[in-house]
């Protein structure tokens, strides 16, 4: 049966679901962050509406990958064209988390954006390239630290991951029980709305598409994050 689509406005965990939190925030994760006790090659700063980023084993190439990406992101973020797109795309509305009732939260696109933009700059996020690891990229919201595979560091690929990747780290702004991340995409495939509807893969593909062709009218971007894949 499919889960039932929920409203942005606050709900209740009930007392089953803040005791399933606790216990799954006292289970070990295996996440692909190795080395992160090592210092980090590269520190550049917030700086200019954009987040800092701590570098861990990146080849020389990587690093120039990294740098330059993150510069893509950030610009395409205050490009005052998105506030249009997210306003647009799915009647506005996009796929945040599921609630403990197991609906599905549906947020306004502006707001998902405005959030982003607000504390991404506030972040200095550990940054890890790992060549062999089981998924493409993935994210630790406790740690701030997001991994991707060198082959997600080749061309638009790397504005698609690392957008899609920050968004994980947006905090929610009420919490449910002690899980305060926001914008997750779990069980995307068998959800009832769109996997491009959920907020990190729409502000994955939005951010690239516009990178991509920065003269694209508003309905040509909103048509692109809303089917494409990179």
């Amino acid at each position: 049966m499919e889960a039932p689509v929920a409203s942005h406005r606050r709900l209740h965990p009930s007392l089953a679901c803040m005791l399933a939190l606790v216990v799954a925030a006292a289970m070990p994760a295996c996440v692909d962050f190795p080395g992160y006790e090592d210092e980090p090659s590269q520190t550049p700063s917030p700086l200019d509406g954009c987040f800092g980023m701590h570098l861990y084993q990146p080849n020389e190439k990587h690093k120039k990958e990294l740098i330059a990406g993150r510069q893509k992101v950030c610009d395409a973020l205050s490009n005052e064209k998105l506030d249009q797109v997210f306003a647009k795309a799915f009647d506005g509305t996009l796929a945040a988390r599921t609630t403990c009732t197991g609906a599905l939260e549906m947020v306004e696109g502006p707001r998902i954006l405005e959030a982003l933009r607000t504390q991404l700059t506030t972040w200095t996020v550990h940054v890890f390239v790992v060549p062999r690891a089981h998924e493409l990229a993935s994210t630790n919201y406790g740690m701030r630290a997001i991994s991707l595979t060198p082959r997600r560091l080749e061309g638009v690929k790397i504005i698609d991951t690392m957008a899609h990747e920050l968004t994980h780290l947006v905090e929610a702004p009420v919490p449910i029980g002690t899980d305060s991340q926001w914008l997750k995409d779990g069980g995307h495939r068998s959800s009832p709305v769109p996997t491009n509807q959920y907020a990190s893969y729409f502000v994955g593909h939005a951010v690239a598409c516009l990178t991509q062709s920065p003269n694209a009218t508003v309905e040509q971007l909103v048509e692109c994050a809303e089917t494409k894949s990179f």
